[in-house]
This record gives C-alpha cells, sequence and structure tokens, in this order.
C-alpha cells in the first residue's frame, strides 16, 4: 500500500522538474485490504480517517490515517504511508468518508460538518440497516449543507462485517 500512493504521487510528477512552478493539487485517499479469514484490516491513508464501530458499542473509534496527502508540494516524492493492521470483530461497521463530507459548511453557525458529529450521525444510527443508514446519513448531510453550496466531491463508503 506504501508503494500504491507513492506510485500515483511519482506518476502524477514524474515530469515536474521544478514542482513549485505548478499547482497544489493533491489528493486524499485510503486504501484497505481485508482478509476475511483472519478478519485483519490493513489500511494506509493520505490525511483520511477510517471510522470503527464494533457491535454493541457506544462509541465511533477513530483509525487516522498519516498526515500527508498524496501529490502535494509539501509531500516529497518518496513519502511512504504507513500501513496499519488491526483485527476486526465479527459485526463491526466500517466507515470511510472523503473530506467533502468533514470539511462541507452548514448548520446555523456555517461551520464545517466535521469528524464528530459524522461520528454522532453514525452512532444515532448504528441499529438501522446499512442500506437504511445510507438514506438517515444523507439526509442528515443535506440538512447540515442547508442551502450552502458544496465545497468539494461527497462520497461516504460503509460497510457492515456480518
Amino acid at each position: 500500500m506504501k508503494e500504491s500512493l507513492g506510485q500515483i504521487s511519482s506518476e502524477d510528477t514524474a515530469e515536474d522538474d521544478n514542482r513549485e512552478l505548478h499547482s497544489d493539487d493533491g489528493m486524499d485517499g485510503a486504501f484497505c485490504w481485508f482478509d476475511y479469514q483472519s478478519l485483519k484490516l490493513t489500511y494506509a491513508g493520505a490525511k483520511t480517517p477510517i471510522f470503527l464501530l464494533e457491535q454493541g458499542a457506544d462509541e465511533v473509534h477513530t483509525l487516522d490515517g498519516n498526515k500527508k496527502g498524496v501529490g502535494y508540494v509539501g509531500t516529497p516524492l518518496d513519502y511512504r504511508w504507513d500501513n496499519r493492521t488491526i483485527k476486526l470483530k465479527p459485526g463491526t461497521r466500517l466507515y470511510i468518508s472523503t473530506d467533502g463530507i468533514i470539511d462541507q459548511i452548514g448548520g446555523p453557525k456555517r461551520i464545517c460538518y466535521g469528524k464528530k458529529r459524522l461520528k454522532e450521525q453514525i452512532l444515532k444510527h448504528r441499529h438501522q440497516p446499512m442500506a437504511q443508514q445510507r438514506v438517515s446519513l444523507i439526509d442528515a448531510f443535506l440538512k447540515w449543507q442547508g442551502d450552502n453550496s458544496r465545497r468539494d466531491d461527497v462520497s461516504l463508503f460503509g460497510v457492515h462485517l456480518a
């Protein structure tokens, strides 16, 4: 995984002899590999966390990625993202969100949606089947956004390890 994220970065900038002359475009992202037999998840994240909710739990845990994005001027071309391997329990729900959800302005004070609010919504709807939870999480996000313009791409991936 480390090589995958680094390869994206180096391929995108291989022709750039002077990176400062170009825009500082990059991306955040996550790579996950899951072994169903051992229930082990290996994760590498570029400024992208994974949210985990174990069955019966009353708290959503965050597994943070590295603080460096892919392809930005401030990220060295040879930067290697950490692989993190954890054993999950059956019934765990796993979520990965783009920063567009986290950074979306909304609500009465026009502030970011934030990780805390997303985790609260996941917890609030944890007993719903994933298909219904999808609808509930989208509704909560759109209500928060209100008539504020969308700032970025918005994606949320969720899976239930039944």
